[in-house]
């Protein structure tokens, strides 16, 4: 019965962001899966732990951010990541470091809320057309856009958002198709 609830409610989920969103419910659903496929083979890699790693999927590109201990576990991550279903690209921004304290990942969590907020409330940009991801105090940027001043207001606002690093954009323009530039 708690299957039958959850997946009810992510069906809903998916129609509510499919309804709000450029993106295809389909394309939602193929990220979602692949984001549980690596999950779970991380999950039973008994050789390492990945516990200080995050996943982002958007458009089948997968972006690991977080810290590692070596540089085994590091192409260990990637592999599991290439492995998956739906996974079109892996781009690896995790780096070899003891893992993030506590006091930092509370301040990458109150970072990343400022920006999303930030956006929302400009209006420029779309919240469907952007995932961001903060380690470290920096900031990455996945996602699609259809022009130029959609993508400088990102950045700007994430690197004008106090305690931030560095800012780090894998957004790609597209056409009105859905085609890359």
């Amino acid at each position: 019965m708690p299957n039958r609830l959850f997946l009810t409610l992510t069906a809903s989920a998916l129609l509510a962001c499919g309804c709000a969103s450029s993106r295809s419910l389909s394309a939602s659903w193929e990220d979602m899966t692949a984001n549980g496929a690596i999950d779970d083979r991380l999950d039973n890699d008994e050789s390492f732990e990945f516990k200080d790693v995050d996943l982002t999927v958007f458009e089948g590109r997968v972006l690991l951010t977080g810290t590692v201990a070596s540089a085994a576990e590091q192409r260990r991550l990637v592999e599991h990541a290439l492995a998956s279903d739906h996974v079109v690209q892996v781009i690896d921004e995790t780096v070899i470091s003891p893992r993030t304290t506590t006091a930092q990942g509370l301040t990458d969590a109150r970072i990343d809320t400022t920006i999303r907020t930030r956006l929302t409330a400009s209006g420029k940009v779309r919240a469907s057309d952007v995932k961001i991801a903060v380690s470290n105090g920096s900031v990455y940027l996945l996602g699609v856009t259809r022009d130029r001043d959609s993508l400088e207001k990102m950045i700007s606002t994430a690197r004008t958002t106090p305690r931030v690093r560095q800012v780090v954009s894998h957004v790609i323009y597209m056409d009105a198709t859905g085609e890359a530039l």
